[in-house]
């Protein structure tokens, strides 16, 4: 099913020199991956999860599936382990993805703000990722970007106070441990 992502993005955008896709435990950065790259290996496909408590990250960094402590994050719905045991999902990811990028929680909530802002769209943190990696920079604009938004889980008074540029307790999180902010 999440390749069927994958295929309908490649559809959409067929000279797509970027996608852009939230990853957890990488089930959907690894389907999403493996149709990209059949149908244009080219392709950059590049997770993005945020900088505090990324399972899937410190996985492919330590070369195993690990485990790591889940920690308060505006992208909530990206936590969780991959599972010890993991060898679908962690190889798919490994083998297929080309990049993965962490974002610090202000760069999350910048993301949550601009689709709000500029397209109208309420969208959780984990949705937003891709769209926030945009805005900091991070991502090469050197052809059409892709970015997959999903999910309107977002506590709506802490979406307010994104929306209208209130400090929220995450991204004080990013200022009290700059180690594990992006």
């Amino acid at each position: 099913g999440q390749g069927t992502l994958g295929i309908e993005m490649m559809q959409a955008v067929p000279d797509a020199a970027t996608i852009l896709v939230p990853l957890s435990g990488g089930g959907l950065a690894a389907g999403i991956a493996a149709a990209v790259n059949a149908i244009n290996p080219a392709t950059r496909v590049i997770g993005i999860s945020m900088a505090r408590g990324a399972a899937m990250k410190a996985s492919l960094d330590a070369g195993r599936p690990v485990l790591v402590e889940e920690l308060p994050t505006l992208a909530d719905s990206l936590g969780g382990g991959v599972g010890l045991d993991n060898r679908v999902t962690f190889a798919m990811c490994r083998d297929l993805l080309d990049d993965v990028l962490l974002l610090g929680e202000a760069e999350i909530a910048d993301g949550i703000r601009h689709l709000y802002e500029q397209e109208r769209e309420v969208v959780e943190g984990a949705g937003a990722v891709g769209v926030a990696a945009i805005l900091a920079g991070r991502v090469p604009l050197d052809g059409p970007v892709v970015a997959l938004i999903s999910g309107r889980n977002i506590d709506m008074t802490l979406h307010r106070q994104i929306v209208n540029g209130e400090p929220t307790r995450f991204e004080a999180l990013d200022s009290a441990n700059p180690e594990r902010a992006a």
